[in-house]
């Protein structure tokens, strides 16, 4: 089970398709299962002075977006933090944070927090997002930002891949039509 915070920016859509969109996936296990992984909705058992701590280095990692990639909670209840580049700098600044038996893991990723969150914002403002995409999500514990399409649309995968690279990750996703046809 993972816990982790998730980033989600959906275009512009009718109310009734947001609000039935919301509904399913809350009902289907919540934010995290929209990339496979199973959600709790507490960070896992650890004493209480060490959950305290894996709490502020989880703080510390996501208040420095340029550094890291993130941090979630494994299924084991370890902290994994994602770096970018040298894991000295930032390493320093948690392990002071964190007592010695803190069950912490470091793992080395290839974007940025910052990156992905620029790249999900870049994404939302092209001008057919609207009509192309059903939802842009950073997905941390992949390091991608996950863009679900209305409909198969090869030409604008293309197009991101090209801008992107390995950055992105793509589904399609029908949205339901809307309750209240206007």
């Amino acid at each position: 089970m993972i816990w982790t915070e998730w980033r989600l920016v959906v275009p512009r859509v009718p109310l009734e398709i947001l609000a039935f969109a919301l509904l399913s996936m809350s009902c289907a296990g919540g934010w995290p299962t929209l990339f496979g992984g199973a959600a709790t909705p507490t960070p896992p058992m650890v004493p209480g002075s060490v959950r305290a701590a894996l709490e502020l280095a989880r703080e510390a990692v996501n208040d420095d977006l340029v550094n890291f990639g993130g941090a979630f909670y494994d299924q084991s209840g370890t902290l994994v933090v994602l770096f970018v580049g040298d894991e000295g700098e930032g390493r320093e600044r948690l392990d002071d944070l964190l007592p010695v038996d803190a069950p912490v893991s470091w793992r080395r990723v290839t974007h940025s927090a910052a990156d992905l969150w620029r790249i999900q914002e870049e994404i939302v403002e092209m001008p057919s997002s609207l009509d192309v995409f059903g939802y842009v999500a950073v997905d941390t514990i992949n390091n991608r930002v996950h863009v679900a399409l209305q409909r198969e649309n090869q030409q604008v995968v293309a197009q991101l891949r090209a801008r992107y690279g390995d950055a992105v990750t793509f589904s399609v996703e029908p949205l339901p039509e809307p309750l209240y046809p206007n």
